[in-house]
């Protein structure tokens, strides 16, 4: 089984679903680089990780699991 982007599995699990310009809006950026962090094409910038985390209640650690040791480092 293929696990699903943090952020397309956030996005379909909300009530009414929200379509990829929703989770744009949400997030307060454009839609083709919602889509760019859905399909891993780009990661998000740590600048905005943090508001996207806010947002969708998804830990950093989900969102950039490359960055996961670097940002617990960072919480103590």
């Amino acid at each position: 089984m293929v696990s699903k982007n943090p952020l397309t599995a956030f996005r379909i699990s909300q009530t009414p679903q929200l379509t990829k310009a929703g989770l744009a809006k949400l997030l307060g950026v454009s839609r083709s680089i919602a889509h760019r962090w859905e399909s891993g094409e780009r990661k998000i910038g740590l600048d905005l990780l943090p508001s996207v985390s806010e947002k969708t209640g998804i830990p950093k650690r989900e969102l950039r699991p490359d960055l996961a040791e670097k940002l617990e480092e960072a919480a103590q």
